[in-house]
Parts: C-alpha cells; sequence; structure tokens
C-alpha cells in the first residue's frame, strides 16, 4: 500500500508541475490555448490536490482501481466547475474584487483564461 501512495504522489505532483509550466507559458504569450488546452491545464493545476486527496483517500481504504479511477474523474470535474466559478466571480463581484485588490485579477495580469479563450 504505501508503494501505491507514493506512486500516487509523484504522478500528480509532476501533473501539477506540467499545469503550472502551461500557465506561466501562455502568461508568457507563447502560446494562446483552445478550450481543451485550457481544460487540460486547469485540471493539470487547480484539479491535482483535491484529485491526489481522494486517490490517497481510495487507497487508504482499500477501494478498487476502478472506483478510484471513477472518484477521481468526478473530483477533477468538481475542480473544473470550481476554477470556472472562480473566473466568473472574478468579474463579477465587487466584494471579490475588494479581497483581491483588483478587478477581474486573473485577465489584468494577462492569464488565459476560458473566459478570454471564448
Amino acid at each position: 500500500m504505501y508503494s501505491r501512495l507514493i506512486e500516487h504522489f509523484t504522478d500528480e505532483m509532476g501533473c501539477i508541475h506540467f499545469g503550472q509550466n502551461w500557465d506561466i507559458d501562455w502568461h508568457n504569450d507563447r502560446h494562446f490555448p483552445n478550450e481543451q488546452e485550457y481544460f487540460q491545464m486547469s485540471s493539470s493545476k487547480t484539479g491535482i490536490i483535491p484529485r491526489l486527496v481522494s486517490k490517497l483517500v481510495c487507497t487508504l481504504n482499500n477501494v478498487d482501481s476502478k472506483k478510484t479511477e471513477e472518484f477521481s474523474k468526478m473530483i477533477m470535474k468538481a475542480s473544473l466547475g470550481f476554477q470556472l466559478k472562480d473566473d466568473i466571480i472574478a468579474l463579477d463581484s465587487h466584494e471579490y474584487a475588494a479581497q483581491r485588490g483588483i478587478f477581474g485579477e486573473d485577465i489584468h495580469e494577462g492569464k488565459k483564461t476560458l473566459i478570454v479563450i471564448h
């Protein structure tokens, strides 16, 4: 079981670094992503920690690999939903802007959000 936990951790930490790299690269205008690429980046950045936790919990509770994968996919969809909601709130909420110190923080920073892509 210990080796499986380590495997999950190392796999997901590799993914989070790829996701962060894509985000930085796009931020520096080297590439303008399409919708599919955005979802891939967001899944590899925002969703990794929750997905890792879901895999660790399933492994510790001896959940079979098929159910673990299904649960992880559900967690990834929820994480993407969170990211999209965060992007919208950043453009729609004056309270959020006051907390962050700027309206539309990600767009102001030049990040390629789904809203910018569309």
